[in-house]
């Protein structure tokens, strides 16, 4: 079984950075990542640079959002191979907390 996890990003380059770090350590290997680039972010064109050559199964593209979320997500599906895609939030990853 084949999953797709699919990442929206617009200039979320120490997000996206985080994410896939977590990610390439707990996704099987035929799993693919979809990520969805809107925005001129040199910064995520870096991260995404990096993490494909280090052969992840990353697709990605720029699609501008144009004030539609839901079909912005809806790309992702799209552009999707797998038997399952689930839909990953850069929104919710914060700074590493620190003990104190």
């Amino acid at each position: 079984m084949k999953i797709s996890y699919g990442i929206t990003v617009h200039n979320e380059s120490i997000e996206l950075e985080r994410l896939l770090n977590k990610l390439i350590t707990n996704i099987d290997e035929e799993d693919e990542i979809v990520i969805c680039v809107d925005g001129n972010d040199e910064g995520v064109k870096n991260i995404i640079d990096d993490f494909s050559i280090d052969g992840m199964n990353l697709v990605d593209y720029k699609r501008k959002l144009d004030g539609d979320f839901a079909a912005h997500k809806n790309s992702v599906i799209e552009k999707s191979t797998g038997d399952y895609v689930f839909h990953l939030s850069l929104i919710h990853i914060s700074e590493p907390t620190r003990p104190y």
